[in-house]
């Protein structure tokens, strides 16, 4: 897919999928209320690329109020010479994952019903976050759940499904052997301290 913000000269091009007879190909860099022109191509045995259908338009919905609430881009515009972006989320409930530019403008939210407690980007480039049904103002969390940036879930586990038997708080991360890392609670003569859980793909302790 090409695609564009009407009347721009800056054009996008998504990644070629798997010849498939259904295609499922997220769109980046989207602003709200905004139309789109778009062309989905395919391609011939030479890999030569082919219009099809011409050009279509498309126009993005509003992002949900209380997102917008919690993130005013017009009260937090910053001006910061770096490339890069920020994250950070909400820790409201329901919760929110943000992404902003350099210059604090909304680039990529993810919502969820639950509060996220931890989130940090992989090296995989997917989000890695310790999220919590309960709602507590504390820093634990009940679900670990890794994504991509286009919403496709690689990892879930509960507390209590599998080896996640122990409480699990404030931060987690990858392993270089893949594993997830996450820091748990040891109570040793009745008191609390911290220790750590690991967990293979499968969600084995």
């Amino acid at each position: 897919v090409k695609y564009w913000e009407k009347g721009s000269s800056q054009k996008y091009v998504t990644a070629l999928t798997q010849a498939q007879r259904n295609h499922k190909i997220p769109l980046f860099r989207l602003r709200e209320n905004t139309t789109y022109e778009y062309e989905l191509y395919t391609t011939t045995a030479d890999n030569s690329p082919v219009s099809v259908g011409g050009v279509r338009t498309f126009t993005t919905a509003a992002i949900p109020g209380w997102v917008k609430d919690f993130y005013n881009e017009s009260k937090n515009q910053i001006n910061d010479s770096n490339e890069g972006y920020f994250m950070f989320t909400s820790r409201t409930s329901p919760g929110c994952i943000y992404i902003i530019d350099n210059s604090g403008k909304i680039v990529w939210y993810r919502t969820s019903a639950n509060m996220l407690k931890a989130v940090r980007l992989t090296k995989n480039n997917t989000l890695l976050s310790l999220e919590d049904e309960n709602n507590t103002s504390f820093g634990d969390g009940n679900i670990i759940l890794e994504t991509t940036l286009a919403g496709d879930t690689l990892f879930f586990l509960k507390n209590g499904e599998k080896g996640f038997d122990k409480a699990v708080h404030h931060d987690i991360n990858i392993n270089k052997r893949g594993n997830i890392v996450a820091v748990t609670t040891v109570l040793k003569n009745g008191i609390p301290g911290d220790g750590l859980i690991v967990f293979d793909r499968t969600g084995a302790k």
